[in-house]
């Protein structure tokens, strides 16, 4: 069975974020090219954090099991799958499949850059997108196969580009903001 999310509708309507991670021909970075973003938590140890993170997790995935691995107080990854999560055209949406890597220390979550598993349409014709990609000419005119970027390094698919930044962004904001909940608010 897939994994879904239980708030997909706020992910795909919510508000904007100032993006933490953006799409470069390579995949995720940060602006100062990163490949991660360091969050800080005072007062809370490897192990408040770690459990914090898996509590996230659980609220917000349907089957939390199903989306990560995990060493114990140490790491977690996350293989998120959003359905219709990328945008081609306002009608045209393609399900998103991609991992992040949670890391812990004491005071800290280390979030490794996103990489992206799928990018697919399986419904009628199944077509695929990519980030960037030497693409057949006759798969790109049958409608099969899209690129984000062309070969020189060009964005060709603006919406494509901004609601998977969006998509992978707001799952981050919305993970950490729940972390910041858990581990702050120990009374109910």
């Amino acid at each position: 069975m897939k994994k879904t999310l239980s708030f997909l509708l706020f992910i795909i309507l919510g508000t904007q974020l100032s993006a933490q991670f953006i799409l470069t021909p390579n995949g995720f970075s940060t602006h100062d090219n990163k490949d991660y973003i360091v969050y800080n938590f005072e007062n809370k140890n490897q192990t408040e954090l770690y459990n914090a993170a898996l509590m996230s997790i659980g609220r917000t995935f349907v089957s939390p099991k199903d989306v990560i691995s995990k060493v114990e107080n140490k790491q977690i990854n996350l293989v998120a799958y959003i359905p219709k999560g990328v945008s081609r055209t306002n009608y045209h949406k393609f399900d998103l499949t991609f991992n992040v890597v949670f890391e812990f220390k004491d005071n800290k979550i280390k979030i490794n850059s996103p990489n992206i598993i799928s990018i697919i349409q399986p419904i009628d014709i199944y077509q695929q997108m990519y980030i960037k990609k030497e693409i057949n000419f006759r798969a790109y005119f049958d409608g099969n196969e899209w690129t984000i970027y062309n070969k020189k390094d060009v964005v060709k698919l603006d919406m494509a580009k901004e609601t998977l930044e969006a998509t992978v962004n707001n799952l981050i904001e919305n993970l950490i903001n729940n972390i910041k909940q858990n581990s702050t608010n120990d009374n109910w």
